[in-house]
């Protein structure tokens, strides 16, 4: 039987990533209703249109949400299906969904980069010590010396 708990960590990545999918349309409509964004823009994304910042801080997040969580995900997948979850991984876990969780707040409200630099830097870090650590969890080596 596997220990799910480590999966509660991802259920809360993956609402966040929903969440960030569902303003996107809506925060799109807006500036192209409002005149801030030429429809056009939307075809190729074309750099000659000019385009509000935060139309553009949520399109470049979204993207995020798509790249080192991925990582997080596998993870995650891997300590449960090595029956190694303990109180350490789901701590860091949970604590990788929390810096995650902070740099989507500072990114899509007042986007300051060193404020943002810093919850992604230990989401980074937090990520590493997990794939560390069940690397050193599974015991033997995949590839084996002969």
């Amino acid at each position: 039987m596997y220990d799910l708990q480590i999966l509660y960590p991802t259920f809360v990545l993956v609402f966040l990533t929903f969440g960030v999918t569902l303003a996107m349309p809506l925060i799109r409509f807006r500036a192209v209703k409002s005149e801030k964004v030429d429809l056009r823009y939307f075809k190729y994304y074309e750099t000659r249109y000019e385009v509000p910042a935060s139309v553009m801080a949520l399109s470049n997040h979204y993207n995020n949400l798509f790249q080192m969580p991925i990582l997080f995900y596998i993870v995650s997948i891997l300590i449960m299906l090595t029956n190694t979850v303990d109180t350490i991984f789901l701590q860091l876990a949970w604590a990788y969904v929390a810096m995650r969780l902070l740099h989507s707040i500072i990114h899509l409200s007042y986007n300051h980069v060193m404020h943002r630099l810093i919850p992604f830097a230990l989401s980074t870090l937090i990520l590493l010590v997990l794939w560390f650590r069940l690397f050193l969890s599974i015991g033997q080596p995949i590839i084996a010396i002969q």
